[in-house]
């Protein structure tokens, strides 16, 4: 079941933005963080738990599922989502702690390899994107582009963190240009195989149905697909920003 790791993604759903290029960035992203609920909500989301429910398909088959994230940025992530597949049920754990990882099905451990692994680090990178205030420091370089013609209406940038290496992807995210919500973003991911590792796909969200939640709006609905096919879909039930996160959530063995 490691292709279950996407899942993170998007079981964390939370408010998000990005910026166009300088001089611009700065006034962009300021805007983004007032029509997402202010700096101080957005930061206060740093550290927090959201539930959802949905489904997904795998190898064909839908399956429904309910989660719950815990985050505390920038680094700390645990994911717990229970399933069902061909009749059995299936407990699932996700730990990203720094540079370390974990993953438990039913309890016991599951193998992963490198690219699992990596991605379960970009769920990481892409939580501590979605609190905004990291876009207007050097972690991340951000670029405009003009989009297609299906994207009147929107403000189209590419955000690609700064640190080199196989985690540093960028994303491209679609603003609505007049209320500043995040309606959009786009990356590579992995996604399952029915034989052999997990394939690389270009993986595109679609947020709707913002809500707020301690003063932050989030997205409450996303809709995933995969090379354009149908991937998830999943609702945010509730999402509380936390003081703070017992350190046992995130122990990796």
């Amino acid at each position: 079941m490691r292709s279950l790791l996407t899942l993170a993604l998007l079981t964390g759903l939370a408010p998000l933005a990005a910026a166009q290029d300088a001089p611009d960035a700065a006034a962009v992203v300021r805007k983004a963080v007032a029509a997402h609920g202010g700096e101080a909500a957005l930061k206060a989301f740093g550290t927090s738990s959201t539930s959802g429910k949905g489904t997904m398909r795998v190898n064909g088959v839908e399956m429904a599922f309910t989660s719950e994230v815990l985050f505390a940025g920038p680094d700390k992530f645990r994911m717990t989502m229970k399933t069902e597949a061909n009749g059995k049920k299936l407990d699932l754990v996700q730990v990203m702690s720094g540079d370390k990882s974990s993953q438990t099905i039913n309890g016991q451990p599951a193998v992963t390899g490198d690219a699992e692994k990596a991605e379960l680090k970009q769920a990481v990178v892409m939580m501590d994107l979605t609190t905004l205030t990291p876009l207007l420091t050097d972690k991340y370089t951000l670029k405009a582009t003009p989009g297609d013609k299906a994207d009147a209406g929107l403000a189209v940038v590419v955000a690609t963190p700064s640190a080199k290496g196989a985690d540093a992807r960028p994303v491209t995210l679609a603003f609505d240009a007049k209320t500043g919500y995040l309606v959009r973003y786009a990356r590579e991911a992995l996604a399952p195989s029915e034989k052999g590792p997990p394939k690389k796909v270009q993986e595109v969200t679609t947020m709707s149905e913002f809500k707020k939640f301690d003063g932050a709006m989030i997205a409450t609905t996303a809709v995933a697909t995969h090379d354009g096919k149908p991937f998830m879909t999943v609702t945010v039930t509730a999402a509380k920003a936390l003081p703070a996160i017992d350190a046992k959530e995130f122990a990796v063995p």
